[in-house]
């Protein structure tokens, strides 16, 4: 690395990441002093995925950006984006369950007493913003989507709601909703994701069922006036 053209660096020889650590620090016996090899598999931590998650399309991994959709299982989208592979049919199987626009809700952004917070997006960190306490949703904070109405409330918020009258009904906008149905926990870990694809599964068991009797039901009228 001299200059001379008679070496091609590699990346690891340039950036010495967390992942690698120098073999030996000094030379000798063929092997050279910056000499660096794989300690350990680099991963992502756990903040810094949620941010991405928090912040970040989970199909494009574009930054969030007005209008933005969510998924029953408690994942961000750009509308736009989203809706341009899914009528061109270009989903992927991981987000098999989103088959129409009844699959996804509509996120509510409103105007802040700050300035710097507004249409609930912080200009300063990308975040979407609890319109409750009007803290940053990132990293570790907990919020649910309640989705009818289309509110994300942080679990700091809903741990000052009682248990009484206000129990199904958003803090936000008052709006009611079915507890274990209309209420998503957004960017879940691996066991809450798990409760969430089995709610989804009896939400289209259900889905099912009503169509196939409303399909009956023509048939029976039919029926009945012959």
């Amino acid at each position: 690395m001299g200059g001379d053209g008679g070496s091609i660096p590699k990346r690891s020889d340039i950036v010495k990441t967390s992942g690698y650590r120098y073999r030996r620090n000094l030379g000798g016996m063929g092997y050279l002093p910056n000499t660096t090899a794989r300690i350990y598999d680099e991963t992502i931590p756990e903040s810094t995925q949620r941010h991405i998650k928090w912040t970040s399309c989970a199909l494009t991994l574009e930054p969030l950006k007005q209008p933005i959709v969510a998924c029953r299982l408690g994942n961000l989208y750009n509308k736009e984006s989203l809706l341009k592979r899914l009528i061109k049919g270009q989903l992927s199987s991981e987000f098999s369950h989103i088959k129409s626009i009844r699959d996804l809700a509509d996120i509510k952004f409103f105007l802040s007493l700050n300035l710097l917070l507004k249409n609930k997006i912080n200009k300063l960190t990308g975040c979407l913003i609890c319109p409750i306490t009007l803290s940053d949703l990132d990293n570790f904070v907990r919020a649910k989507l309640y989705w009818k109405c289309g509110c994300i409330i942080s679990e700091n918020a809903l741990k000052i709601q009682s248990d009484s009258e206000f129990e199904a009904q958003c803090m936000n906008c008052n709006s009611h909703y079915i507890p274990n149905t209309d209420d998503i926990i957004m960017i879940p870990n691996s066991e809450e994701l798990s409760d969430l694809k089995e709610r989804l599964r009896a939400i289209n068991s259900k889905k099912r069922k009503l169509n196939r009797s409303s399909e009956r039901a023509p048939r029976k009228l039919l029926s009945d006036h012959l």
